[in-house]
C-alpha cells in the first residue's frame, strides 16, 4: 500500500491525511475490496497481485492496457479485418484513452495533469508507430535483397530453404511491424484527441 492511495482514500472518506503506517487492518481490507477484487473472475485476482506489488494506478491502467490489446489481438484474427481493421484499431484505442480518462477524473486528478499525461502518451505511442514503420521498411528491404543477392544455381537444398526461411521471416516481420504501426497511430491519435478535449472544455 503506497502513502498516495491511503491518502486518496481517507480523502474519499473526509479523513484527514496520516501516515500509511498507522493504516488499519479494516481500512487495508476496505481499499483492497473496493480498488481490485469487484471486478469479474479472473480479472480481479489478476489486478489484485499486480497492485499489491505494483500500486494501485499502474494495476489499473494495466489492465486497461491488456484489455485494449486483448481486444486488438481478436479483431486481428478476424478475416474482415483487411476491410474493417483501421476502423476498430481506432475505436479500440478511443475506448483505452476515455478509460484512462474516466479513471483519472474517478481520482480527482486535475484536468492539467490529465492533459500533460495524454500528450506523454500520444507522444510516446506517435513514436513507437513511427520507429515501426521505419523498421518494416527496412525488413521489406532485407527480404527482398536476401532473395536477389543469391547465385541459386551454386548452393545446396538446404542452404536454399534456409535462405527462404529467412526471406519469409522479414516478410512476416514487415507485416506485424506494420499492424503494429497503425495500432500505435490509432492510440496516438486517440489519446491526442482527449487532451485537445480537455483543454478546451
Amino acid at each position: 500500500m503506497t502513502q498516495a492511495v491511503y491518502d486518496e482514500y481517507r480523502a474519499s472518506r473526509g479523513l484527514p491525511k496520516r501516515s500509511v503506517k498507522l493504516i488499519t487492518e479494516a481500512e487495508v481490507a476496505e481499499i483492497y475490496q473496493t480498488r481490485y477484487n469487484e471486478l469479474p473472475a479472473g480479472i480481479d485476482y489478476a489486478t489484485f497481485d499486480a497492485a499489491v506489488n505494483r500500486a494501485c494506478l499502474v494495476a489499473r491502467n494495466g489492465c486497461r492496457r491488456h484489455c485494449a490489446s486483448a481486444r486488438t489481438s481478436f479483431v486481428s484474427g478476424l478475416v474482415t479485418f483487411k476491410v474493417f481493421g483501421r476502423g476498430w484499431l481506432s475505436r479500440i484505442a478511443r475506448v483505452e484513452a476515455k478509460s484512462v480518462k474516466m479513471a483519472m477524473e474517478k481520482r480527482g486528478t486535475s484536468a492539467a495533469s490529465q492533459n500533460v499525461a495524454f500528450d506523454i502518451e500520444s507522444d510516446v505511442a506517435s513514436k513507437n508507430a513511427k520507429s515501426a514503420a521505419t523498421t518494416s521498411k527496412v525488413s521489406g528491404a532485407g527480404a527482398g535483397g536476401s532473395a536477389y543477392q543469391v547465385d541459386w544455381s551454386n548452393i545446396t537444398a538446404l542452404e536454399s530453404a534456409v535462405l527462404i526461411l529467412v526471406a519469409v521471416g522479414f516478410v512476416g516481420l514487415a507485416f506485424y511491424l506494420i499492424h503494429r504501426s497503425r495500432q500505435e497511430k490509432a492510440r496516438a491519435d486517440a489519446y491526442a484527441a482527449i487532451a485537445s478535449e480537455g483543454a478546451t472544455a
